[in-house]
């Protein structure tokens, strides 16, 4: 009996201190990350700090590495009271504390060594603090568990990880050219690159070394395949832990229906992507060469816009982008394809890669694939769709810029062909767009927020989701009761699906676009123009972000090429903490609309 009030006795001690810890935790994330990114900044936050600091910043230091102490020795308490040895948590905690112990070690070892100063504030006192925390929440969170029921939710802790682990590797020393950047400024990059988007509030070409344009080279296509990489680790749990609805809910975004014909369809991707890049680098090389007469730092450039481009990422270690190229039409057509590439889709480009492989075997081996249907329904609505939008690009462009941005180019269509492409996904750019007309912003804003194709590299609303909504639009036309396409019915889920999409989209870039209204009074297009070229992932700048952008406005884009990033459902999904559920079907009734 003893025994047993002693381990009730331990667990409520533990529960009680886990409680502590994780609001102790809570905190100091919250107050570490505001620290990092308020710290260089005239700001009500900076006032708390200097308040808290009345002696000097040596004070605030101490608070930081105290509190990391405290949270270390409640962890410690947790291990030891911990009841059950055999508990999955255990041996996790343990790890746990000895990692937080050799980081709270070698912060205070560099404290004592260098001493205070403001710029190595954040090496040694904010960075540790936020690991730490971050530590102290990985001991208790059951990942299983979360990826059973919020598949959704890894995807956006992971990218979540990835931007902040990106922006850490952006302020270190050895990642600018100069001075170190403000956390603000690499948060923001960061962002953008995980995001695969190509806004930046900094010149990547001279503001980042070798290191910092490598580290952001990395996580540009570490972004850009995240989607998929989750969902590799999704389907393959699903099959460890024998979890059925794990494995169909992660096998669903891919649209597969085993492991087996995942791994396929990946292995096949991944090689295209990296055979295409390889390729392409190679190809843009000599080009790259012959403007910086460096074997080597022609190479890197190389590469570096090859990445770039296959994930529709826009960033370019040349301040004007790729202006300086844009009557290279075989460097042109080489960024055209990766961009291509990149934001047409995991799915298309299968049926694609099945089409290819079907007639090769009728040309050349004179046998018929027993197994090839054609391409699906989805591969035909995004090719038609694809097409028809860029073509609207290339006759926009050239009518309302040919006297104005086309004006000094010798190869206006290619120029006009390249645009087209790169403004509704990518980002690069052959002309100061801040010199474009009201008319241009207005319609790449538009096209922008279509962007590419679903389960693919590109931002916005995704080209099927628009499709839908105008097959909608023609069925209603034809007073017809069912939504057709290429002799296939579209599911009322996916209309429904579609118009949840656009709805809370447009609603999110309104809310945006009024929010850096009232931050930066510039013109109306313009703002519409950077809201919805961060929502999209884009990239492309009306040079309002370099110039004029306050760190709200940063924080604003910020949160919006997130959102850009991850999708307005799993989005709303997250905030709603209900998920897919069920409804029992009622009595139909009519409502009157329009």
């Amino acid at each position: 009996m003893v025994d047993k009030d002693l381990i009730n006795l331990a667990i409520r001690v533990q529960n009680i201190v886990k409680t502590i810890l994780i609001i102790i935790s809570t905190l100091i994330l919250i107050l570490s990350i505001s620290g990092l990114l308020f710290y260089n900044y005239e700001s009500y936050l900076n006032q708390i700090y200097i308040f808290l600091s009345s002696t000097g910043n040596l004070n605030l230091s101490l608070i930081f590495m105290f509190f990391s102490f405290l949270e270390l020795i409640l962890l410690l308490v947790i291990f030891l009271f911990n009841p059950n040895r055999a508990d999955k948590f255990y041996h996790r905690q343990l790890f746990v504390l000895g990692t937080l112990i050799i980081v709270y070690l070698v912060s205070l070892f560099l404290f004592n060594l260098v001493g205070y100063s403001k710029d190595n504030f954040t090496y040694i006192i904010l960075i540790p603090s936020i690991l730490i925390s971050i530590g102290i929440w990985s001991a208790f969170v059951d990942f299983g568990k979360v990826f059973k029921l919020y598949p959704e939710l890894v995807y956006i802790i992971f990218s979540l990880l990835l931007v902040l682990v990106c922006a850490l590797l952006l302020i270190l020393p050895i990642s600018s050219s100069k001075d170190p950047i403000p956390f603000i400024d690499a948060l923001f990059v960061a962002t953008s690159a995980v995001s695969v988007t190509g806004l930046t509030t900094i010149d990547v070409g001279r503001e980042l070394s070798f290191w910092g344009q490598l580290f952001l080279m990395f996580f540009i296509q570490l972004g850009g395949i995240t989607i998929i990489v989750v969902s590799v680790l999704g389907i393959f749990y699903g099959i460890i832990s024998g979890d059925v609805v794990t494995k169909i809910k992660m096998g669903g975004i891919l649209n597969v229906k085993s492991a087996d014909e995942a791994w396929n369809l990946i292995r096949r991707f991944l090689i295209l992507v990296f055979a295409s890049q390889f390729v392409v680098s190679i190809v843009i090389f000599p080009t790259i060469y012959s403007l910086e007469k460096d074997f080597w730092k022609s190479v890197f450039f190389s590469v570096f816009h090859a990445v770039s481009a296959f994930n529709n990422a826009g960033f370019s270690p040349y301040s004007d982008s790729l202006a300086k190229f844009r009557e290279n039409t075989l460097f042109l057509l080489a960024i055209i394809y990766l961009i291509v590439l990149g934001n047409t889709g995991v799915v298309v480009l299968d049926d694609i890669y099945r089409w290819v492989k079907y007639k090769f075997s009728r040309v050349f081996y004179k046998k018929r694939v027993e197994d090839y249907k054609g391409f699906s329904l989805n591969s035909k609505i995004f090719i038609t769709a694809h097409t028809i939008v860029i073509i609207l690009g290339i006759i926009w462009f050239l009518m309302f810029e040919y006297d104005n941005l086309l004006v000094d180019t010798q190869k206006p269509l290619l120029n006009a062909l390249f645009s087209s492409i790169s403004f509704r996904t990518a980002g690069f750019q052959l002309f100061d767009f801040s010199e474009a007309k009201s008319s241009t912003y207005i319609f790449f804003s538009i096209i922008m927020f279509i962007g590419g194709g679903s389960i693919s590299t590109a931002g916005g609303v995704k080209v099927g989701t628009i499709a839908v909504m105008f097959l909608a639009i023609k069925a209603i036309l034809r007073s017809e009761s069912f939504i057709t396409a290429f002799g296939r019915t579209v599911s009322n889920m996916v209309v429904i699906r579609s118009i949840a999409i656009v709805t809370a989209s447009f609603v999110f870039v309104l809310i945006v676009i009024s929010i850096l209204y009232e931050i930066i009074p510039k013109d109306f297009d313009r703002i519409i123009f950077e809201s919805l070229s961060a929502f999209a992932t884009v990239g492309t700048t009306s040079g309002i972000t370099s110039k004029y952008m306050s760190p709200l406005g940063k924080i604003v884009l910020i949160i919006t090429m997130f959102v850009g990033k991850i999708g307005m459902i799993s989005f709303l999904i997250i905030i709603s903490r209900k998920g897919y559920r069920s409804v029992s079907k009622y009595p139909e009734d009519k409502v009157l609309v329009g």
